[in-house]
C-alpha cells in the first residue's frame, strides 16, 4: 500500500492532539474501545435486520507479511515489533458498511458519509439520526490501543453493486523521539499518515481490489465478507496485552478474574456497557447484539454476570412492564414541570430493583464479585450505601454507573445485604421548545455529553444543526432529573422502613384490616355467623344491588398487600367501578383531588399492582375456576377488567368490570396493591358515576 503523510500546516491536527482528544484518562482503554466500536456497529444496522452480529478476534498475526504492505515504515516495523505480534479485531455484519464518498472532492452539501468520517476526518460526527456520537472524537481511542496503526476494511452495497474498501491509518505522538513517520518537506512532523492507493491528483483512496484486500486479511486469519454480506472490520495490530490489562485494575488490590485475560475482559466490558442489547431477543425497540469472541458465541446464561442480567431486565421492563419470576422490578415516572418549554412533563422512566446478595449470587456456592467490582473492577468500598444508578439514552449504551456522584449523593442507605440497582431511560422524543425552535430531549442530552459519552451535564447553550445558539442555562434538565430520582428512591426507602416498624404479623394485619373495613360502603360482614358452614355448591345469591365485600389481608412479595374480595353482580347492573379513596377528617378525597397541586399535590397513597380472578359463580350454582390475572387490562368473552389511572402521576387507583355474560352472579379473587404512605386511612368505594 502507498503512503500519504499529512503535512504539518496551519489548522491541521497533529497526532498528539488526536491521541488526547477523547479526554478520558479514568476509564480503561479497553472499555473506551468497546463503547466506541459496538456503538458504531449498532448505529450502522441495516433497516431490514433485527440484530447486529459482532465477531471479535484476539490472537497472533503474520507480522512479517503484514509489514511489507506498509510503504515507508516496513523496515522500522520489522526492527521494533518482531516480539509483539498480538492483534484485536472487531467485525460487524447485518450493517451497511462504510458508505459514502471516498474522495473529499466528491463530498456534496456537507455529507461526508461514513467512510471519510471514520477513516479520514478526525472529529467528524455521525450524521444519522439517533446515532451514539455527536462529537466524532470517540474513534480516536483506536489509535491509543497499540502503536497507533489501525486498518479499516468494509464492504458496502451501492448503486446495485457490492464494493470492498480497505485503508489504514497511523496516528502517533509527533513530539516523542524515535517516531515511525518521517517529516515531509523539512516541515515539523504531523504524526498522521494513511495507506491506500494514490491517484493522479495526489489524493489517496482505499484499496478496492479483492485479491489485495484478502492478502492483508489473511495475515490475521480474517475471512472477507462474501455473498450479500456487508459490514465493517476494524483491525488493531501490535497491541500490548499485558499493558492493556494492567490498567484495568488498581495495584495491591484483589484482581477480578476477567482482568487476567484479554478475551475475558472484552466479554465483561461488553456486558458492562451493552447489557441492554447483548443477546437481548426480547426487546423490540432496538436491534439486539449477537456476539462472538474468538469464534465462540456468547452464552447469556453462562457468560453474563448477575448485575448485568438485572440491567437487561430493567431495560426491558421500561417497555414491557411484565414481571419476571426472578426479579421484582418497579417503575416510576420522572416528570418535570417546565411549562411552555417541554411538551410532555414525562422526561423518562426509572426502573429499579432491591436485589439481595442471594439474587446477585454473591453467596456460596456461586461467590460472584459484588456489583461494584463488576462495574469498575475494584473491591467494594465499605463507605458506599449500596445504591447504583445507571442511565442510557436512545442507542442503549449505558453511559455511567453512578455510585458516589451527583446521581446517588444524598440517597439513603439500604443495608449491607441489599442493593438498590436503578436504570433511568429518557423519553427521548419529547420536544423542547425555545423561541419557536424545537429540538428533542435526546438532542439535548447528546449535547450535554463529552466526547467519551460518560456523563450528562447541563449545558448553558444548545447549538442547532443549522447553527442557531439557544440559551438553555435555566433549563437544568439533568439536575432536575437527578433530584427527582433521588426523591423517589428515598421515598421508597422510607416506606420500607415504615413497614418494618409495623411488622409483618398479626399486628400489621389488624392495622390494615381496620383501615380497609370502614363502617359503610362494603355491604355485609365478611365472616359468616357462628355455626354456619360453607358448602361445596353454595346457594345462589340474588343481589338486588352490586357490591364488593373484602376479607382478610396478607403481606406478600416485596411487602405488597393482598386483599381478597367477593364481587356480587346484580341482574341489571353490569358495569361496576370501584376506586380507592383517602378517608380524611373532612370527608373522602378522590385520587385526582389528592394529586392536584391545588390539593395535596403528592402521589396517591395506594397503587394497584394486579387483580387476580380465581372463581366465577353463575346463577345456576355452578362455580368455574379461571385464575386470570389483570395487570392493567383483561378482556374475555365473559367480562372486561380495566384499571383506572390518575391524571397526574399515572397511578392505578381503581378498576372497572364490564360484565358481558348475563349469567354471572359473583366474581371471586384478590387485589394486590402497594401502600405508599401508611399514615393515611383509605377506603374502596363504588364510583357512583358508573
Amino acid at each position: 500500500m502507498e503512503i500519504k503523510i499529512l503535512k504539518c500546516d496551519n489548522m491541521v491536527s497533529t497526532g498528539s492532539t488526536v491521541l488526547k482528544a477523547i479526554q478520558n484518562n479514568e476509564m480503561p482503554l479497553l472499555d473506551l474501545l468497546v463503547r466506541e466500536v459496538i456503538q458504531n456497529s449498532l448505529d450502522a444496522k441495516k433497516d431490514d435486520k433485527s440484530f447486529v452480529k459482532e465477531e471479535i478476534k484476539i490472537g497472533d498475526f503474520d507480522y512479517k507479511t503484514l509489514n511489507l504492505k506498509f510503504a515507508g515504515i516496513s523496515s522500522k516495523l520489522d526492527e521494533r515489533y518482531v516480539t509483539n505480534s498480538k492483534f484485536i479485531s472487531f467485525s460487524d455484519s447485518h450493517t451497511t458498511g462504510l458508505t459514502g464518498p471516498i474522495r473529499i472532492k466528491d463530498v456534496k452539501e456537507g455529507k461526508w458519509g461514513k467512510f471519510l468520517s471514520l477513516v479520514s476526518n478526525i472529529g467528524k460526527a455521525q450524521e444519522n439520526e439517533g446515532a451514539g456520537g455527536s462529537w466524532g472524537y470517540g474513534k480516536t481511542v483506536y489509535y491509543r490501543l497499540g502503536i497507533g496503526l489501525v486498518i479499516f476494511y468494509s464492504r458496502i452495497y451501492e448503486n446495485e453493486e457490492f464494493k470492498s474498501r480497505l485503508m489504514a491509518c497511523l496516528v502517533e505522538n509527533e513530539r516523542l523521539e524515535g517516531n515511525i513517520l518521517p517529516s515531509v518537506d523539512s516541515l515539523p512532523k504531523s504524526g498522521i499518515a494513511w495507506w491506500g492507493n494514490y491517484e493522479n491528483d495526489g489524493e489517496i483512496v482505499p484499496l478496492e481490489d479483492e485479491i489485495e484486500i484478502n492478502n492483508i486479511l489473511n495475515c490475521f486469519g480474517i475471512s472477507p465478507y462474501q455473498g450479500e454480506e456487508t459490514g465493517t472490520t476494524v483491525i488493531i495490530p501490535y497491541i500490548n496485552e499485558n499493558k492493556l490489562l494492567n490498567e484495568t485494575y488498581v495495584e495491591d488490590s484483589l484482581v477480578p478474574w476477567w482482568c487476567n485475560n484479554l478475551e475475558d475482559y472484552i466479554k465483561v466490558a461488553i456486558q458492562r456497557w451493552y447489557s441492554t442489547r447483548l443477546m437481548n431477543l426480547q426487546y423490540q425497540g432496538n436491534p439486539w447484539l449477537k456476539l462472538f469472541v474468538n469464534n465462540k458465541e456468547f452464552d447469556i446464561d453462562e457468560d453474563m454476570l448477575p448485575l448485568f442480567k438485572i440491567m437487561q431486565a430493567l431495560y426491558n421492563f421500561n417497555v414491557s412492564s411484565e414481571m419476571t419470576g426472578e426479579y421484582q422490578i418497579f417503575k416510576r415516572e420522572i416528570k418535570l414541570r417546565l411549562s411552555n418549554i417541554i411538551k410532555d412533563p414525562l422526561v423518562g422512566n426509572l426502573m429499579y430493583i432491591k436485589a439481595t446478595k442471594e439474587q446477585l449470587k454473591m453467596l456460596p456456592p456461586e461467590n460472584y464479585d459484588s456489583p461494584y467490582t463488576q462495574i469498575n473492577n475494584m473491591q467494594e468500598d465499605s463507605n458506599l450505601n449500596h445504591n447504583i444508578i445507571a442511565f442510557c439514552r436512545k442507542p442503549g449504551m449505558i453511559l455511567r454507573y453512578d455510585i458516589d456522584g451527583r446521581w446517588t449523593n444524598g440517597l439513603l442507605g439500604v443495608g449491607e445485604d441489599d442493593y438498590v440497582i436503578a436504570l433511568f431511560v429518557p423519553n427521548s422524543n419529547n420536544i423542547i421548545k425555545i423561541k419557536e425552535t424545537e429540538f428533542t430531549l435526546e438532542e439535548y442530552l447528546r449535547a450535554s455529553e463529552k466526547a467519551d459519552h460518560e456523563n450528562w451535564t447541563d449545558i448553558m447553550q444548545y447549538i442547532t444543526p443549522s447553527g442557531i445558539f439557544l440559551d438553555t442555562s435555566n433549563l437544568k434538565i439533568v439536575e432536575k432529573i437527578q433530584t427527582s430520582i433521588k426523591r423517589k428512591l428515598n421515598e421508597e426507602v422510607k416506606k420500607e422502613e415504615e413497614k418494618k416498624v409495623f411488622g409483618v404479623g398479626s399486628k400489621l394485619s389488624r392495622q390494615f384490616t381496620e383501615m380497609f373495613m370502614p363502617k359503610t360502603g362494603f355491604g355485609n360482614k365478611a365472616n359468616p355467623p357462628k355455626g354456619s358452614s360453607e358448602k361445596e355448591n353454595p346457594p345462589v345469591v340474588k343481589s338486588r344491588i352490586s357490591k364488593i365485600e373484602l376479607k382478610g389481608l396478607d403481606v406478600i412479595e416485596n411487602d405488597y398487600l393482598k386483599k381478597e374480595f367477593q364481587l356480587y353482580v346484580s341482574n341489571t347492573d353490569k358495569r361496576l367501578r370501584f376506586d380507592f379513596k383517602v378517608d380524611a377528617e373532612n370527608g373522602v378525597i378522590d385520587v385526582n383531588s389528592w394529586e392536584d397541586s391545588k390539593g395535596i399535590g403528592k402521589k396517591f397513597p395506594v397503587e394497584i399492582k394486579r387483580l387476580v380472578i380465581n372463581k366465577i359463580h353463575y346463577k345456576n350454582g355452578n362455580i368455574v375456576e379461571v385464575n386470570e390475572i389483570c395487570n392493567s387490562e383483561l378482556r374475555s368473552d365473559r367480562y372486561e377488567c380495566i384499571f383506572k389511572y390518575s391524571e397526574i402521576f399515572n397511578l392505578a387507583y381503581g378498576f372497572e368490570f364490564n360484565i358481558s355474560d348475563m349469567e354471572i352472579n359473583q366474581i371471586e379473587g384478590y387485589i394486590v396493591y402497594d401502600f405508599l404512605d401508611s399514615r393515611n386511612k383509605v377506603v374502596i368505594a363504588r364510583n357512583k358515576g358508573e
